[in-house]
């Protein structure tokens, strides 16, 4: 199966805008009185959505590269 550099590029931007959008509502969410448990839970569950965001970002990235002629996959 192949996916376009367009599909990937647009993907990749809506990819990293949910999954950014999500840890940052969980960082934001964060309560004082929650216990040190949950708290460390809560954050590293936070930080493990912006780092798929930060996937999908830079996935967009190198599509947006490819479709610029910067970078060329080899030929099969």
């Amino acid at each position: 199966m192949k996916v376009s550099a367009h599909f990937a590029f647009w993907g990749g931007i809506v990819f990293a805008v949910v999954c950014g959008g999500y840890g940052l509502y969980g960082l934001s969410m964060l309560d004082a009185g929650m216990t040190d448990v949950e708290r460390a839970d809560g954050r590293g569950f936070a930080m493990f959505f912006l780092f798929l965001g930060a996937i999908g970002a830079a996935m967009s990235l190198v599509s947006w590269l490819m479709l610029r002629g910067k970078m060329r996959l080899p030929e099969e």
